[in-house]
């Protein structure tokens, strides 16, 4: 079979921060919850603020997993929607097919359903550099992969976090490591005069 024909709803950098946003769910309280902007879920708010496009997020797992989970990703106007949706078989009512997203982070999928306390969306902790990718398919396909999706958000994260400590190597005729310290100690006496 061909690969599916991929719509690319957002591939870009988004700049995370520390601290919190408010995360509306649709269902199943409608509560608002804050949550970490250092997170997969912090990184689709953030993109989808750049790239003009809303989603849903459901609180069904909070009470007991502490979790949010994403349902739907869609155009504001409606034209529109990558929306969690199960296909039953009308003579049996199993479910034959399951539309929905899946989130993976540096290449490794995150199971939120099954590991909520290290891989929920509003949890799992992200730093700069990460790679955040939610993509949109029939998850009940055998050996569903990313390469069956058919709908794509690629996040970037870039920290906005200044590190507190850092070391330079300077490599040439000799080689040096200055730390963050000798360094800040050489720029204060810069200026003094001997």
């Amino acid at each position: 079979d061909p690969a599916p024909t991929i719509d690319n709803i957002f591939a870009g950098p988004v700049t995370l921060n520390e601290g919190t946003y408010s995360q509306y769910t649709y269902q199943t309280s409608g509560a608002s919850y804050d949550v970490n902007q250092l997170t997969p879920l912090g990184a689709l708010y953030a993109a989808s603020q750049i790239g003009g496009f809303t989603y849903d997020v459901t609180d069904k797992k909070m009470t007991d997993s502490g979790i949010l989970m994403l349902d739907n990703i869609r155009d504001p106007a409606g034209e529109w929607s990558y929306n969690y949706t199960k296909v039953k078989d009308p003579a049996t009512g199993q479910t034959i097919e399951t539309w929905a997203w899946t989130c993976m982070v540096n290449g490794v999928i995150l199971d939120d359903y099954n590991s909520p306390t290290t891989d929920g969306l509003n949890i799992r902790q992200l730093v700069d550099g990460d790679e955040v990718i939610f993509y949109y398919g029939d998850s009940k396909l055998a050996g569903y992969s990313i390469t069956d999706s058919i709908a794509q958000v690629k996040i970037q994260v870039n920290s906005g976090v200044i590190p507190t400590d850092w070391s330079i190597v300077l490599d040439g005729a000799k080689t040096m490591t200055v730390s963050k310290a000798y360094f800040e100690q050489g720029l204060a006496h810069a200026h003094q005069e001997y």
